[in-house]
């Protein structure tokens, strides 16, 4: 994926996200690698440079995919300031 994730992925960037996630979080950046990711996901190691365009793009997505996330779930609700008017006398 070349620039920002969106939120409606294709089924096999789906797979791919959760399965480098899986890796990542139970094995650690170190054991992530391309062939693994590609093993887990059950795809061709080709799908992860075709959607993520590498290791570090796909980092990157998984980073920006938590951070949205997150910033949906625990963002405090604030009401919208109010607009004041300016009186003229």
């Amino acid at each position: 994926m070349r620039s920002r994730p969106s939120r409606q992925l294709h089924p096999t960037a789906q797979k791919i996200m959760a399965a480098a996630k899986r890796i990542l979080t139970e094995r650690g950046y170190q054991a992530l690698t391309l062939q693994g990711i590609s093993a887990e996901a059950n795809v061709n190691k080709s799908g992860v440079w075709y959607y993520f365009g590498g290791k570090q793009q796909l980092v990157l997505a998984l980073l920006d995919d938590v951070a949205i996330r997150e910033s949906i779930t625990s963002a405090p609700y604030r009401p919208p300031a109010p607009r004041w008017q300016s009186v003229s006398t």
